[in-house]
């Protein structure tokens, strides 16, 4: 070997170990991060889901009595991204405003659910009901297809 291939290669081997390359893809490929982890909030007290959803605050009270639990206690959380309403003084109802063009596919994992297909699919929405400890999941969609609300039910239908 000579001189000039010896320090060729010793480059080559230099520059292989080096920092990546601008060419080099960098795009972080691990996915959707939770909004939550619903099984944190369902079922749970008031008191419960204020330690990890923070302070609430009433909802408009025409909202309430127009709803299908107008006797329910109803908050929101989250400067309104996130509204529960409580029957029998346990979280039952839940509806999620996810961020402004989010997947329909990525339902299950923005709740910290396994990523599992939905049973039943339409223009309008995607509904999960086989779903441990969770009578229904469902993706309200809008007409682009991504979801405008996610729809949680645990135990009242």
């Amino acid at each position: 070997m000579t001189v000039s291939q010896l320090i060729f290669f010793s480059l080559l081997m230099l520059a292989c170990g080096s920092a990546p390359s601008q060419h080099q893809n960098t795009t972080d490929h691990s996915g959707p991060k939770p909004l939550l982890n619903i099984r944190d909030i369902a079922d749970q007290t008031q008191e419960d889901i204020a330690t990890i959803l923070g302070p609430q605050s009433s909802l408009d009270p025409e909202k309430a009595a127009r709803s299908r639990c107008p006797n329910c206690q109803k908050y929101s959380y989250q400067e309104g991204t996130i509204e529960i309403t409580y029957i029998n003084d346990m979280a039952d109802w839940i509806t999620i405003y996810p961020p402004k063009g989010t997947p329909a596919r990525q339902t299950p994992i923005l709740l910290g659910l396994p990523d599992t297909p939905p049973d039943s699919t339409s223009p309008s929405f995607w509904r999960w009901n086989q779903i441990p400890s969770i009578q229904e999941l469902r993706a309200q969609l809008n007409p682009a297809g991504s979801v405008e609300s996610i729809y949680i039910i645990v135990k009242t239908l």
